[in-house]
């Protein structure tokens, strides 16, 4: 099989897919034989991307969504399913760095912001894919955390908590998806880290995220005198 035909037949959704990283994975999937759907919130951004993948004779669809939206997301999958068939892969890079500051002057709206681009647009737009891949016993998510995910730095709280979150969600659903049979659902992630129980998903990647914003505020205060701890009981 040449490297052109790789993914025929594979119906990839990448958010994030405007720019940076996801733009080269959405390009790369289209290369590679995949449909690609791409989504982002800004519209001109995926239009250019659409026309270079069809200028190389691959296939792609522009859908704005923000993957913090629920329903957005929904749609998301469903314009997917209707232009050409359910997602087999699925690639979250939607992501935001901001706030880059001190816990005790961040903007509150721009920091929840974050995380709810972070881990709500990593667990929303897997939600809405994975009941059709378990169905089908296959599929392949990637998530894309960051190695500021096992090293928390002063002002990157929000940054460095959210992506240790997207680790452990990420790690928590594959034991889940062999547990139930499905050996042939890939989930990864760009980075690893902490434990992986099946089913608690939700609440182990909350407290991956509790653990990663105390380290990274007690790097921030420690030189004030504020001390700042995280406790694991059964660790």
């Amino acid at each position: 099989m040449s490297a052109v035909t790789l993914l025929n037949g594979q119906v990839a959704i990448v958010t994030g897919a405007g720019r940076g990283l996801g733009r080269a994975v959405s390009e790369t999937l289209a290369a590679l034989g995949a449909a690609v759907v791409l989504a982002s919130r800004n519209a001109p951004e995926l239009d250019e991307v659409v026309k270079v993948i069809k200028r190389s004779g691959g296939k792609a669809l522009a859908q704005t969504a923000d993957v913090a939206d629920e329903r957005q997301v929904q749609d998301l999958a469903l314009a997917t399913a209707r232009w050409v068939g359910p997602a087999s892969i699925l690639v979250n890079c939607a992501g935001m760095v901001d706030p880059m500051a001190p816990l005790a002057r961040s903007d509150p709206a721009l920091w929840l912001r974050n995380i709810a681009i972070n881990v709500g647009g990593t667990y929303l737009p897997t939600r809405a894919v994975l009941p059709g891949m378990l169905d089908r016993g296959f599929g392949r998510i990637v998530n894309i955390s960051s190695g500021a995910a096992a090293r928390p730095s002063a002002g990157w709280t929000a940054y460095s908590a959210s992506k240790a979150a997207v680790v452990q969600l990420t790690r928590l659903y594959l034991p889940a998806m062999v547990e139930r049979g499905h050996g042939d659902i890939l989930i990864v992630a760009s980075t690893a880290a902490f434990q992986a129980v099946p089913f608690i998903a939700a609440y182990a990647a909350t407290k991956a995220f509790d653990l990663i914003f105390a380290e990274g505020v007690a790097e921030e205060v420690r030189r004030f005198g504020v001390r700042v701890c995280a406790l694991c009981p059964g660790s």
